[in-house]
């Protein structure tokens, strides 16, 4: 097993990292961010408690497209 190459804190190639990382946490933020902002538009009028009522049915519906479409 060879050892894991890791770059030296000043050179080119750990700054792309630096760059690539930030970018991969920036994206996932931004959808995390999208994601709950359509959540709270799907709730509506839904308490907390009644969320299973909805959700459940949705989740089995798309779990027979699923299988239907294979």
């Amino acid at each position: 097993m060879q050892p894991v190459r890791t770059a030296r804190p000043g050179s080119r190639r750990a700054s792309s990292l630096r760059r690539r990382v930030s970018l991969v946490r920036s994206l996932v933020s931004t959808l995390g961010s999208f994601i709950w902002s359509i959540t709270d538009q799907l709730r509506g009028p839904y308490r907390a408690n009644q969320y299973c009522n909805v959700i459940l049915p949705l989740r089995v519906l798309r779990r027979l497209d699923c299988i239907l479409d294979a």
